[in-house]
């Protein structure tokens, strides 16, 4: 009688480990200041994005590489996403669409400040970046992140 106990309390862990609906982690760096500070404990909610979607706007962790990152989506699948290029100084910054246009045209004469790049985010991505652009490695470095990538919605 007493195994039984102990083989449905054993089953309930695994059923739970397996679900896995949250974890807690820690900020590491500071490329999501002001919003998530080094040090700072947040919560990842792992049952978000099997409910539903991801939305630009939202504060993801994924994995790249060995690593698990947090960062804010900035564009879905399918979205265009402007990135002003400058190789003088190895840095590559993004474009709020209203800033595009007259952009173009100083990159034209001027070409010293570095080119606009279009880049459209592959259907099944996201396009992240830190809240804090000027420190953060994301998608302007890597890439648009696939969703099979994303962990979860970050809560803090």
């Amino acid at each position: 009688m007493r195994w039984r106990r102990w083989l449905y309390f054993a089953g309930a862990v695994l059923a739970v480990r397996a679900l896995n609906p949250a974890s807690i982690a820690v900020v590491e760096g500071h490329s999501m200041e002001p919003t998530l500070r080094n040090g700072q404990l947040f919560v990842v909610d792992r049952l978000r994005y099997r409910l539903a979607p991801v939305s630009r706007g939202d504060v993801i962790a994924f994995r790249h590489g060995h690593d698990i990152y947090v960062k804010r989506v900035v564009a879905l699948g399918g979205e265009t996403v402007w990135l002003l290029v400058r190789p003088a100084t190895q840095s590559v910054e993004l474009i709020e669409p209203p800033l595009v246009r007259p952009l173009r045209r100083a990159t034209a004469r001027h070409p010293s400040l570095g080119y606009l790049e279009r880049q459209v985010v592959p259907q099944g991505h996201v396009f992240v970046v830190g809240d804090h652009r000027r420190v953060s490695y994301d998608s302007r470095d890597f890439g648009p992140v696939p969703l099979a990538a994303v962990s979860g919605r970050a809560y803090w």
